[in-house]
Formats: structure tokens, C-alpha cells, sequence
């Protein structure tokens, strides 16, 4: 699942050896028949995007969702690039841009992903294995534009469940065949397959869905309360390589203790859980 988001950095480090990232490719396709989404919309204002910066320019490797002031909910993997010693920003707004003077940025201070703060045991007789752990918290050096506005957790996942629709966002691939992300984002409705371990499994057989680059982005669930976010990305399910099977979600509500806590030592505003 990892390959997910890593993919875009060894295209970066491949494609030349002093760092200055792939060109750009032009893409006009939807993400796997996604659409766009209005720029004062809940999602666009509560989505952003994670970038590569490579001198001047960047490039959108990963998504991920802002629920608090200056937290961001994103994918246990989507901190490698920045752990491997690539600089790492977040971009806010539906639209995202390869300079850094175009965007609206904003600088990360520190992040912590589930696997740091809650190492495996080499033995492995303290979780279940099947459990997802793929779920980081990144902390802004300065609080999220006056505009954004921070989504709400889903308190429990017992309110999830096998047949229930979500809308996906993400800046990731709009075609799995062409290493190009969306300079805007889209999003998509799916169904649920299975809430279990840790980890949400959508359907993606109907032709539209997540893909590379989406990593770490949300899942929304409509509720009386309004909108809550209750998944971030992880990548395809175990035994698929593909984005038109099956996708899996770390659930959010069952990292709840990680994110709680991780945001207190941080330094950051807590997020709201919506039970």
C-alpha cells in the first residue's frame, strides 16, 4: 500500500540526480470519473494537499484532511518523503500550483505517525496483524488559512457499515495508466464493503474511486450532525494492485486515542469527534 504515495518520489529521484523533480504531465480526465467540487465547498475547505518542494517548484505526492486549526490528518506513509530528507509542504484550496508564490502554503513543524508512536513487537503478540496502522498526524509551523474550515472526526465506527455510501477527495491520479496528479481536486462517491480491524474497505469496481496520490485523503460521511470525515487513505486492498478493485481507509474513529494524544504533544488544537 505504501507504493501508493512513495511512487511519485522515486519518479522524483529518478528522473534526475540533483532533485529537480519530473515535468509535469497534462492530464483532463476526471479522477476515475471523479468531479470537481466548488471552491467554498466543506470538502475543498477541509482538504489540502501534501507537496514535494524541489527548489522552486512542488509537487502534489499525497492528500490529506485538516481537523483542527493546525493539524492534519493524513496516511502513516505519506511522512517517508519528508523522513527520507525531502522538504514537505501542505497546500490549501481546491486548486494546487508548482510554485509555492501561487499557492497558499503552509510549512510543516513536526508530525508523528501511528507506527512511531506505537512501535510493532518483533513478536507480534501485542496487536491483531491484520489491524491497519497506516494513519500520522502532521502539526503546522502557522495555523490553516482564515478560510479553511477544520472537519469533525466520527466519534465510533460502530455507525459504519457494509452498503454505506462515501465521498472520497483527493489531488491523485485521474488515470491509473498516467504518472500525472490532478492540479485540482475531485472527488467521488463509493460504498462501503467491510468496517473492520481498524480499516474501512470500499468498493471500487464501479469505475471510479481513490488512486495514487490520494494517499492519506479523506473519506466524508454525510450525517444529521453535518459532515464528518471518517477515513484516510491507505491504498489498495491486500492482494490488489490497482485502483479499480478494492480500496482500503485507515478509520479514524478507531485511532481516536492515537489522535487525541498526538495532538496534545504536538502542541496543536484538538480535534472535534462527533459521536
Amino acid at each position: 500500500m505504501k507504493l501508493w504515495a512513495l511512487l511519485p518520489v522515486v519518479l522524483l529521484a529518478a528522473c534526475s540526480p540533483q532533485h529537480s523533480g519530473p515535468v509535469p504531465t497534462a492530464q483532463e480526465d476526471r479522477i476515475i470519473n471523479g468531479k470537481s467540487v466548488a471552491r467554498d465547498s466543506q470538502v475543498a475547505n477541509a482538504t489540502v494537499a501534501l507537496m514535494l518542494v524541489d527548489g522552486d517548484r512542488l509537487r502534489t505526492f499525497c492528500t490529506g484532511t485538516l481537523v483542527s486549526k493546525d493539524l492534519i490528518v493524513t496516511a502513516g506513509h505519506c511522512l517517508e518523503p519528508s523522513q527520507s530528507g525531502y522538504e514537505v509542504v501542505v497546500s490549501f484550496g481546491s486548486e494546487t500550483f508548482s510554485s509555492k508564490e501561487d499557492g497558499d502554503i503552509r510549512e510543516i513543524d513536526r508530525a508523528y505517525s501511528y507506527d512511531m508512536v506505537t512501535p510493532q513487537m518483533g513478536d507480534g503478540t501485542s496487536r491483531n496483524i491484520n489491524e491497519l496502522r497506516d494513519v500520522a498526524l502532521i502539526k503546522l509551523r502557522t495555523s490553516a488559512p482564515k478560510w479553511a474550515v477544520p472537519v469533525a472526526i466520527l466519534g465510533s465506527d460502530a455507525n459504519l457499515g457494509a452498503g454505506q455510501e462515501v465521498l472520497l477527495a483527493g489531488f491523485g491520479r485521474t488515470n491509473e495508466k498516467v504518472a500525472a496528479m490532478s492540479k485540482y481536486l475531485l472527488t467521488t462517491h463509493v460504498k462501503i464493503v467491510s468496517v473492520q480491524d481498524n480499516k474501512i474497505t470500499v468498493d471500487q469496481t464501479q469505475g471510479t474511486g481513490a488512486c495514487w496520490g490520494d494517499s492519506g485523503g479523506p473519506a466524508f460521511l454525510q450525517t444529521e450532525k453535518g459532515l464528518v470525515v471518517v477515513g484516510a487513505t491507505s491504498g489498495a486492498a491486500y492482494g490488489s494492485v490497482d485502483c479499480h478493485t478494492q480500496v482500503v481507509y485507515a478509520s479514524l474513529p478507531g485511532f481516536r486515542e492515537f489522535l487525541v494524544k498526538v495532538a496534545s504533544v504536538l502542541g496543536g488544537e484538538a480535534p472535534v469527534f462527533l459521536d
